[in-house]
């Protein structure tokens, strides 16, 4: 029975995190989740208090999915570590199909309709990432990797809004161009370190 819950629980994140990315939390009703998880309505308040609740765990595991996939600090090789940072959080989690990037841009994008807990909870996850990318540019300046002269969190702060740009305009635009030409070029052009 216990593995039975953990499938119908992950059924529904997964879900959610789907519809959540693709419409957004407004959009979004406990029906539409239920539907598409394909279990009962009455199943999802044995799992979950609210929608709200749900958005919240959703969020959670996103941001902790892109701060995972952050370089590691001993990166030989930054720019490299920074490009495969910013494909894998454009990319569905694994074995789902939720781009914590996507969604988290989505939720961001309708801050004023999120519930003021999610919202919190994504500005407070967007800090944390932008103040640990900034550490790694930082320690990546000192190393000589990237060239110095810049504030590594303002750089930071740059290359996320960058993404999350990327990101909305692909939302428009199903290709996805604008993700790769930023995941290509965003890092290289940014902090590639200059000669002369």
């Amino acid at each position: 029975m216990v593995v039975r819950g953990k499938r119908i629980h992950d059924k529904l994140v997964e879900a959610a995190g789907e519809l959540f990315q693709d419409f957004g939390y407004a959009s979004v009703s406990i029906r539409n989740i239920v539907a598409k998880a394909g279990v009962p309505k009455g199943t999802f308040y044995s799992y979950f208090t609210s929608k709200e609740a749900l958005a919240s765990l959703v969020a959670e595991q996103q941001l902790q999915a892109v701060l995972t996939t952050l370089p590691v600090e001993s990166s030989v090789e930054f720019i490299g570590s920074l490009k495969e940072h910013f494909v894998a959080i454009n990319r569905p989690t694994q074995g789902q199909a939720v781009s914590p990037m996507r969604l988290l841009a989505t939720f961001a994008a309708e801050a004023p309709a999120l519930p003021s807990v999610t919202k919190k909870q994504v500005a407070a996850g967007f800090a944390t990432w932008s103040s640990q990318l900034g550490n790694l540019i930082f320690k990546a300046q000192m190393d000589g990797q990237i060239r110095e002269g810049q504030d590594p969190h303002a750089l930071a702060d740059f290359l996320i809004n960058a993404c999350q740009g990327a990101i909305i305009r692909a939302k428009c635009d199903r290709t996805t161009e604008s993700l790769r030409a930023f995941a290509q070029f965003a890092p290289e052009n940014l902090l590639a370190k200059r000669d002369g």
